[in-house]
């Protein structure tokens, strides 16, 4: 019996140490070391489209000086359909959550958006300034 509670206890323990860090801002998601899973809401500052079709959302500030990118890959867009319907620049000023690993690229960090879940729309309508 013992020996089952350990074993729950631990499983328990380790479940918790995968879940992603909740952060209220960019900026303190951005300041997590490369490989941290994070969790954070901000505003969409600006929303910029390859050739290709990846998009990025740029948040704290607009490319260069953004915080941090939220990377959606043009081969994982059909899975954000529902968001992207009315076209990925509808998301700029737009308050939404990203959840994601950080890994780092030419000294920005980001977040690669592969699942639905990653991306949550929390306003519909954009914030007043």
């Amino acid at each position: 019996m013992a020996t089952r509670l350990f074993v729950f206890v631990l499983s328990l323990l380790a479940v918790g140490a995968l879940a992603a860090e909740t952060f209220s801002s960019p900026k303190e998601a951005a300041a997590k070391s490369e490989g941290a899973d994070v969790r954070f809401v901000g505003l969409v500052q600006e929303v910029k489209v390859t050739d290709k079709g990846t998009i990025f959302l740029n948040f704290g500030g607009k490319y260069p000086n953004e915080t941090i990118t939220a990377i959606l890959l043009a081969s994982r867009s059909s899975a954000f359909d529902e968001v992207l319907d009315q076209g990925p620049k509808w998301l700029t000023g737009r308050r939404v959550q990203v959840s994601g690993r950080i890994t780092i690229h030419e000294g920005h960090p980001r977040v690669i958006l592969r699942s639905r879940d990653q991306l949550k729309v929390l306003a519909q309508e954009i914030p007043p300034q």
